[in-house]
């Protein structure tokens, strides 16, 4: 079983300044991240998912995987 420790590891020096609005979610990030669950309480926009990567949770439209919003998470 591969953990998301992994996939951060093979990414490049600086990848996480990537993680900004407009800018395209790398294909290792976003295929291997995970997503957040839909509630019937919480809104939901048709073709966007909230992905969560390290600590920050990534809004993304899934056609292109751009970066719509970044938040982070306090643990």
């Amino acid at each position: 079983s591969r953990g998301l420790g992994d996939v951060y590891k093979r990414q490049p020096p600086g990848w996480q300044k990537k993680l900004q609005k407009g800018q395209r979610l790398p294909d290792s990030l976003y295929y291997n991240s995970q997503r957040l669950p839909s509630y019937d309480g919480m809104r939901h926009i048709d073709g966007v998912s909230d992905v969560i990567i390290d600590n920050e949770v990534v809004r993304v439209i899934d056609a292109t995987q751009t970066i719509l919003d970044v938040f982070g998470i306090n643990r």
